[in-house]
């Protein structure tokens, strides 16, 4: 049963909440956007024509998705960066089973990725993370990793508030995340 879905082929839903706690704060292409504006979308500014960006582009994901830089393709983006990105409440109480579902791209520059549960609509979460990516190998011209990722989140059987947040945190110069096809499913 699908509880929840986003394609974030238009924006990111005013339903969906967008945290800094970055000083100063982020906030618009400094924080999570769906504007692209290092564009890294073969799909969308490339005509899914690859080489794109020496392999740093997003090429498996779709011409809309959630993003968040770090890298600095223009100075103003050379920021650091502590933001997340959460799903607004799902009801899980009749689900007997809870999978998170999406797809994502990494440039494994140093930053934390992490995706968090909240039991209580996103006002806390829990403290061990559904998913942690800490840093890369420090190869600054790496293609970007690609993941289709399922989660099973047997803690939000039963729980009326659910939320899920996309977490990166790191200095400038910390890579970028892609996040799309956010699912939920019981």
């Amino acid at each position: 049963t699908l509880l929840s879905r986003e394609d974030f082929s238009r924006s990111i839903p005013a339903i969906w909440t967008i945290l800094s706690l970055a000083v100063p704060e982020n906030a618009g292409e400094l924080s999570w956007n769906t504007d692209d504006p290092c564009k890294r979308s073969a799909v969308r500014f490339n005509n899914g024509n690859l080489p794109y960006q020496g392999g740093q582009g997003a090429h498996r994901l779709d011409a809309g998705f959630a993003v968040l830089e770090s890298d600095g393709c223009t100075a103003k983006l050379a920021v650091a960066v502590d933001e997340f990105l959460i799903t607004p409440p799902i009801d899980c109480r009749n689900a007997t089973e809870v999978f998170l579902q999406y797809r994502d791209e990494i440039v494994t520059d140093p930053g934390q990725r992490e995706v968090l549960v909240s039991l209580d609509g996103g006002t806390s979460f829990e403290a061990e993370p559904l998913f942690t990516y800490n840093g890369g190998t420090g190869i600054r011209d790496e293609d970007s990793l690609y993941a289709e990722r399922v989660f099973s989140v047997p803690d939000a059987v039963g729980v009326n508030s659910v939320a899920f947040a996309f977490h990166f945190a790191g200095g400038s110069k910390s890579g970028w995340w892609g996040v799309d096809d956010v699912q939920v499913t019981a």
